[in-house]
């Protein structure tokens, strides 16, 4: 995922074991569940809709994070970096309850 993201930064996320702890996991505040019977494109599946769907109910939150970001960067690119950030913090919430 790490060399598709490079070849399509703002096309594809950047996927890793950090971005996965933001978006999978127990409980309510994670959008994915859990589930060792899913597929890896199922599961890519379900990613690409979380992701998307953080974008979409939160547009003037992005907008803003991305005036911070350097010229050049993409809101793809912004998510991709608040989600890695969350997911290094086992205290931190899950992207969409955060923002």
């Amino acid at each position: 995922m790490k060399i598709m993201h490079r070849k399509r930064p703002l096309f594809l996320p950047l996927y890793d074991t950090q971005v996965y702890a933001c978006y999978c996991g127990p409980g309510a505040r994670y959008p994915i569940k859990k589930s060792p019977q899913r597929t890896w494109a199922q599961f890519l599946r379900l990613l690409g809709d979380a992701m998307a769907r953080d974008l979409d109910e939160q547009p003037d939150t992005w907008k803003t994070l991305m005036g911070c970001a350097p010229h050049g960067g993409s809101v793809l690119r912004v998510l991709d970096v608040v989600a890695w950030n969350l997911g290094g913090d086992p205290e931190s919430m899950q992207l969409s309850h955060l923002i």
